[in-house]
């Protein structure tokens, strides 16, 4: 696959105490007749690719996206919107979009530092570590021409920052899943517990 993409960002508010963060990005792709199809874990990685598009030799595909986050000191909200057009070689047109609302609360006080349109790992401001709530809803349609799957997710978590390099993730989720990819025994909720080590 060949692909030339572009994104941008801009932080038109920003200050000590709050900072608005807006991104967009876009990507025509070319799949040179390759074979093509979208699989998602429901948002639980150790999860089988559960929610699946339909499988055809696609030709190009153009891809557009939006993100958004506004972070006043400890309290972040925080969303991202993607469509997706793909060819199919023989003509077909194929559109998937998706998107998250997030929000997340450390209790301890933290707030993540922003840089060059990023925002920065969240150092403790103890000894004892950081915790974070989070809370998120998703949407998934990567279904078109009466194949593929569409999802909803519902999370609830929470996020212990032992340092700037080490955390510990614990999330309830529950999805609502549909579409004719699905198997009888792809539903019920799930809890996932995730450590990440970054250098």
């Amino acid at each position: 696959t060949q692909a030339a993409t572009a994104r941008a960002t801009l932080a038109p508010l920003r200050n000590k105490s709050q900072i608005l963060h807006l991104g967009f990005s876009a990507s025509i792709r070319d799949h040179q007749n390759q074979r093509f199809q979208i699989k998602e874990r429901g948002e639980v990685n150790t999860a089988d690719n559960i929610i699946r598009s339909a499988r055809f030799d696609a030709d190009k595909s153009r891809l557009a996206g939006f993100e958004m986050v506004w972070q006043y000191q400890s309290l972040k909200f925080q969303s991202e919107l993607m469509v997706a057009e793909v060819e199919q070689v023989t003509g077909l047109d194929w559109n998937y979009w998706g998107y998250y609302l997030q929000a997340s609360y450390f209790i301890t006080g933290e707030s993540a530092k922003y840089k060059n349109g990023n925002f920065k790992r969240v150092t403790p401001n103890a000894n004892t570590g950081a915790v974070e709530l989070v809370t998120r809803y998703s949407e998934l349609d990567i279904r078109d021409n009466n194949l593929g799957s569409e999802s909803s997710i519902a999370m609830v978590g929470i996020n212990y920052y032992w340092s700037k390099n080490f955390k510990l993730m614990a999330n309830y989720l529950t999805p609502d899943i549909s579409g004719n990819t699905l198997h009888a025994d792809d539903s019920g909720d799930a809890i996932s517990v995730r450590r990440q080590l970054r250098f």
